[in-house]
């Protein structure tokens, strides 16, 4: 009976106090919800993540060796304990050309079980020729799914070296594990920077090792990702393939070597061979100079001959002209002769004829007879020489007509038609004498006739004889020599037909020679057409040696160069390193833990805080309402009940309203904050496809325990502590407390000036210390929390600016590769060197050391700038509360803050440092200020002294001044040297740091908002316990005449002063804990601010206040309801 009783009382008590019901089960629930849910983000994020690894197939290790992988060394690592799966990769970076600049991509071959793409449209390439590409290439190149895509080198490689074809077909876009975030790592070609990747068929790529391996190690898919289990399985994974690493390395360098010789003896043969190649055709052109110049020498020498031979033939023809003028001078001459003869013998007649005529008849008969005497025996005389002339006459008429018949059969002769023309005439000539001489011939009849009648005549004249012996003797005398006139004249005129006739014999020869000599002229200018062509011929010949020479001598100088360069990188080659990176050293699956790990540092403070201010107001409100219940406690025990059981009633009411709250907000809390948190990160994290949200049952239970344990001993306390009185007190009224004077009292100045609400306002706030102390810190909590979220997003925003503008004051980083020859660094020096965009620049070297320190250890990356005199130029080193600049120390290093915390190390103290397997010590000068990563900085006469060698000079840091695009172009010339490894610019540090910082701020956002609410609900329920507390009092102050807005300005005006001094507090403890929250929340690779901006000050002071006039406001309505009678009504 007594038991229903009071269950009744239970549910009435609720039922009469649902709003502080309410209120304590909303501040619980918010408490837990943000507990719960800001401490569950971290494990729901990194749970998400590894549900997409799983899924994926996300390697657990990346083996890449400086010479390539071998089918065989794959097998081995299938074949080492621990690894479950190991696939060789293909891999390259090419350039998609563009308008306005070229998109630089990472080809990957496909692989099957492990780094498998997850396919956002289209499907899959299905042979060499297709592709899948990046989502983010087809969102920011214009490209779309079906269009084809063209590959370019980049780099001084053919395309052809590294794919079998140029162009492939895009199948669809997808996302892989290994690029949660945008970024897409960096590159040797383009810009230095990698815009997207595209994955195709492994038989896409020429290349006959891979350049990477993806491995799966067994039992890494039942760990947690991230965890210290996983940590210690791939470490133990990659001991495993320590044996595998050294055999493979070796045999790798064998294999490389082996080849290397074989491909420079074959080098050296083939530049032997070209070599004799090109001598052997400079000995045939010159060979064949030779031969042109012999056949030059016999053409000149048959020239001259034939040159001779037509002098010869011009002279001959001039002696032979010279003949026909002598044989024809002869004739006119034994024309003349024959004249004359005739004249003479015209003159003997007439001296006969004169002898006649004076001796009469006899001396008329005598020289008659004698004068045909005379005639008949010249006419025998004639016609016997004409007998004996006759044949020969005959035969050169024969052999002219011959000659004549000739020359016309052959008129291709030269000068056939005057030979014939003079061989005519010669020709005519002779016949008319062969007419006389047949005349004469013919005549013979008639001289046999005369000479009868001269015989007769004969008895006659010797009559007349002596008359005529004197005549005739004379003129026998006269015949004598008329006959030996025509006998010389006989004998010219044979000798000059002989004449002729060699003459004729001789043009004969002369026209022969003639031909010849035009026939050895036309050979002579055959032969020299021949060699012409043949100097033509050579002269191209030569020509086309020169130039196929020079391209030759060009190619063997280039191979022989090449030689020498392959002789030297062959001398230089050394065992091939491997390098088994984990995932922590995937930039997106390292920054993505970080950003875990931060979240989860975070939760360890910030989120406990605000637990405790909601179980502080919780233990607040129950507290009150005991305090109130007094006098139904003492009704209750005066009834007979236990102290157990009213205890319980009001245990009840706290566990119920705390475990309900506290269960609801953690199932609230475990989904909607992580969502909320992790969505913010997905802003970062776009390759992330799904969110995991699972109830952490630790921390759930944590919250549910930690609500109802500290909201349920705080009740049992109070609720003992008010049943250890008797009945008949905790019946009655709590006698009031008695008023004191409070300290302003004693300022009569101010005192005595204030009126009687103002003084009435001060004695409420300082008669009830502990509402005043309770408002105060709850106020002040809430205020704190809210400044602390401004607060982190102050430290956060100020790191990037900080960073990279105000320390780091250098635009690029250029990363040199020492294995280049010195002539290609000469010429990447000259890019900086020469340069008028690039204002100054700095050789540094740089390298990974470890600090310790009293047993503490740290790494960091030891930076060593060639001239110190110019690093402030680049870096500020100063220190971060002073802002005093310091100076760079010649003896002692400069430290970064960060890193001198870790390990405790102060100005002064020595440390030593760990150089590979070298430990040397090294005096703290300066610590800096510097908000990312650790760096120690020393001289170069400091570095030598400790390491025992000159630094090698592995970067160049860059300043200038340049767009976007400018630096773009710079980064292409830079990348493009063979001694640039790298690129990077300071712009996009920044850019990746702000985004990163960017997102955590929106975390903060969420912080910040619920933050404020609890403050709302805190306000709220200190205000509402306050005004039940207060409602005798205040219906007291109705009963006197106040008017409603006087006893709401009366209750509201202390409120305001405590929201305002809760502020104050507020600030103090917002300060104090927001140092704890960043040393806290910072990771070990970064640094947050210290210092909150006023503004945040300002604003977190004007939120509580409208969170507190906004409460006010609420209130207004409830003390408008005060009933005066009900609340006057006596107690006792």
């Amino acid at each position: 009976m007594k038991k229903n009783a009071l269950m009744k009382d239970f549910t009435r008590e609720i039922r009469r106090n649902f709003g502080r019901f309410f209120s304590i089960f909303l501040i619980i629930a918010l408490g837990a919800a943000f507990f719960v849910g800001i401490r569950s983000t971290k494990y729901d994020m990194k749970y998400s993540a590894d549900q997409y690894y799983d899924k994926t197939g996300l390697m657990d290790l990346r083996v890449i060796s400086t010479l390539g992988l071998t089918d065989e060394d794959i097998s081995d690592m299938n074949g080492t304990k621990g690894i479950q799966k190991a696939v060789g990769v293909h891999t390259a970076d090419i350039i998609i050309p563009a308008d306005d600049r070229g998109f630089v991509v990472h080809l990957i071959g496909l692989t099957e079980g492990v780094n498998e793409p997850v396919l956002m449209k289209g499907h899959l390439p299905e042979n060499l020729r297709e592709c899948l590409v990046d989502t983010a290439f087809l969102e920011n190149s214009g490209y779309k799914i079906g269009d084809d895509v063209t590959f370019e080198s980049g780099s001084d490689e053919p395309l052809k070296d590294t794919l079998r074809q140029k162009t492939f077909k895009i199948t669809g876009s997808c996302k892989r594990p290994e690029y949660m975030d945008d970024g897409r790592g960096t590159s040797t070609i383009g810009d230095g920077s990698t815009d997207a990747f595209i994955l195709l068929d492994q038989s896409a790529f020429t290349s006959e090792y891979y350049t990477e391996a993806y491995l799966q190690v067994q039992g890494a898919k039942n760990l947690m990702s991230y965890s210290t289990e996983y940590t210690r399985l791939i470490k133990s994974a990659k001991k495993n393939l320590k044996p595998v690493e050294k055999a493979a390395t070796k045999r790798r360098y064998d294999e490389i070597k082996d080849e290397a010789e074989s491909q420079l003896e074959k080098a050296k043969d083939e530049v032997t061979k070209g070599e004799k190649e090109l001598t052997d055709a400079q000995n045939k052109l010159d060979q064949g100079h030779r031969q042109i110049e012999e056949a030059d020498h016999t053409l000149s020498q048959k020239k001259q001959e034939l040159e001779d031979g037509r002098d010869k033939i011009t002279d001959g023809k001039k002696q032979m002209q010279s003949a026909k003028d002598q044989i024809a001078q002869g004739r006119q001459q034994l024309t003349a002769a024959k004249g004359q003869l005739e004249d003479k013998q015209q003159e003997a007649a007439k001296a006969k004829d004169e002898l006649t005529k004076q001796q009469a008849s006899y001396d008329s008969g005598l020289q008659s007879y004698e004068e045909n005497t005379k005639k008949i025996s010249d006419l025998k005389d004639q016609l016997a020489k004409a007998k004996a002339s006759m044949p020969e006459v005959e035969q050169n008429t024969a052999l002219l007509e011959q000659s004549i018949a000739d020359l016309k059969a052959h008129p291709e002769v030269p000068g056939a038609e005057d030979q014939i023309t003079e061989l005519s005439e010669k020709l005519q000539g002779l016949q008319e004498e062969k007419a006389q001489m047949d005349e004469l011939i013919s005549s013979e009849p008639q001289i046999t006739e005369s000479e009868a009648k001269l015989a007769e005549a004969k008895s006659q004249l010797d009559t007349a004889k002596p008359q005529l012996d004197n005549g005739w003797e004379k003129l026998d005398e006269g015949d004598r020599s008329l006959n030996a006139a025509i006998s010389e004249m006989d004998k010219n005129q044979n000798e000059l037909n002989q004449s002729e006739s060699e003459l004729a014999s001789k043009e004969k020869e002369l026209t022969s020679a003639e031909a010849e000599l035009s026939k050895g002229e036309k050979e002579l200018a055959d032969a020299e057409t021949k060699l012409q062509e043949k100097k033509d011929e050579l002269e191209q010949s030569q020509r086309e040696f020169d130039e196929k020479s020079r391209d030759a001598k060009s190619k063997i100088h280039d191979a022989k160069a090449e030689i020498r360069d392959k002789q030297s990188d062959l001398d230089k080659l050394e065992e091939p390193s491997w390098y088994l990176l984990g995932r922590d050293r995937i930039a997106s699956y390292s920054g993505y833990e970080m950003d875990a790990d931060r979240m989860g540092r975070l939760g360890d403070v910030f989120p406990v805080m605000f637990f405790l201010v909601a179980a502080l107001v919780s233990l607040t409100a129950m507290t009150r309402m005991i305090e109130e219940q007094r006098v139904s406690i003492g009704t209750l025990k005066a009834l007979g009940y236990g102290d157990f059981s009213i205890a319980m009633k009001y245990f009840g009411y706290a566990i119920l309203a705390t475990f309900g709250g506290s269960i609801f907000g953690v199932w609230v809390g475990s989904i909607t904050l992580p969502n909320i948190i992790i969505k913010a990160y997905g802003i970062l994290y776009t390759g992330l496809p799904r969110y995991y949200t699972p109830l952490n049952p630790s921390q759930a239970v944590l919250a549910v325990l930690a609500s109802v344990l500290s909201t349920g001993a705080a009740t049992l306390t109070a609720s003992y502590r008010e049943l250890k009185a008797k009945p008949a007190e905790l019946m009655r009224p709590e006698v009031p407390k008695g008023g004191k004077r409070v300290l302003l009292e004693h300022i009569p100045f101010i005192w005595h000036h204030m009126n009687f609400t103002a003084k009435s306002t001060v004695r409420n706030l300082m008669r009830y210390k502990k509402r005043f102390l309770m408002t105060t810190i709850g106020i002040g909590g809430c205020m704190a929390l809210i400044l602390v979220g401004f607060g982190v997003q102050d430290s956060i925003k100020v790191v990037a600016k900080r960073q990279y503008t105000d320390i780091f004051m250098y635009d690029a980083v250029v990363n040199v590769n020492n294995k280049a020859s010195q002539d290609e660094k000469n010429e990447l020096e000259q890019l900086y060197v020469k340069s008028g965009d690039i204002d100054q620049h700095i050789r540094v070297a740089s390298s990974t050391a470890d600090l310790e320190y009293k047993g503490k250890s740290q790494s960091v990356t030891m930076q060593v700038p060639e001239d110190i005199s110019k690093f402030s130029k680049f870096i500020a080193v100063r220190d971060r509360k002073s802002q005093k600049n310091d100076q760079f120390p010649k003896e002692g290093m400069i430290l970064t803050e960060k890193a001198a915390r870790e390990i405790g190390a102060k100005r002064g103290d020595t440390v030593q440092i760990k150089i590979g397997d070298k430990t040397v010590s090294a005096k703290v000068s300066v610590i800096m200020e510097n908000y990312v990563l650790h760096y120690i900085y020393l001289s170069p006469e400091l570095y030598e002294k400790l390491c025992g060698s000159a630094p090698e000079y592995s970067q160049v840091w860059l300043k200038y001044q340049l767009s976007d695009k400018k630096e773009k172009d710079l980064g292409k010339a830079l990348i493009a040297n063979k001694a640039c490894a790298g690129v990077t610019f300071t712009n996009a540090g920044l850019k990746d740091l702000d985004q990163m910082l960017d997102t955590l701020n929106q975390v903060i956002y969420v912080l910040i908002i619920s933050a404020g609410l609890l403050a709302f609900v805190v306000l709220y329920n200190l205000n509402s316990i306050n005004i039940t507390e207060r409602q005798r009092e205040l219906a007291t102050l109705k009963v006197l005449g106040f008017y409603d807005r006087e006893v709401s300005s009366y209750v509201f005006r202390e409120n305001i002063i405590l929201t305002v001094i809760g502020i104050v507090v507020g600030c103090i403890m917002g300060i104090l804990l927001h140092r704890f929250v960043i040393l806290t929340v910072e990771v070990d690779a970064m640094m947050f601010g210290r210092l909150i901006r006023p503004i945040s000050f300002l604003v977190s002071a004007v939120l509580t206040m409208i969170f507190s006039l906004l409460v006010n406001a609420m209130m207004q309505r409830r003390l408008k309801k005060i009933d005066m009678v009900e609340s006057l009504k006596s107690v006792e």
